[in-house]
């Protein structure tokens, strides 16, 4: 098994389960150096001084197969070997170029993903924050913070 980088939708353990059965939850991990982005999906680039909250998954290589296809690798993202803390590990990181904004349905199942590992919401908020304005309000909302 490998260790996978997971800081988009694959943080979702439910939807990971249904994508990648075999694979196995590691550890939250904060990825130093690297900052999250986001066109019409999650990304990471590199960033001094920035962190990216995330989490380790340990992964077949059948899961690698199915995330490959999630992922549309090799067109969509591009795979890299990272490095930190004498571990190594997959990351997909998205294709140039990135255009396009994330749907508010698509940042619940992130937001869910940071729960499920209790991760620190200051890394997602500053990624949506340097999203283009949304003019009809339909970025990411805390449910928790949502009145009806």
């Amino acid at each position: 098994m490998k260790l996978y980088f997971a800081y988009g939708a694959n943080l979702n353990k439910v939807s990971m389960s249904l994508r990648c059965p075999r694979a196995v939850p590691y550890q939250a991990f904060t990825l130093r150096g690297w900052c999250l982005d986001f066109a019409h999906h999650a990304t990471i680039r590199p960033h001094p001084g920035r962190t990216v909250e995330g989490a380790l998954w340990r992964i077949t290589e059948e899961c690698e197969l199915s995330l490959d296809a999630f992922e549309g690798y090799p067109d969509y993202y591009t795979k890299r070997i990272l490095a930190q803390d004498g571990r190594e590990f997959m990351a997909y990181i998205m294709n140039p170029p990135l255009t396009g904004s994330p749907g508010a349905g698509y940042l619940d199942v992130i937001e869910q993903g940071y729960r499920d590992w209790n991760l620190d919401f200051e890394c997602l908020d500053q990624a949506i924050d340097q999203l283009p304005q949304d003019p009809y309000n339909t970025k990411y909302v805390d449910i928790a913070d949502a009145t009806h």
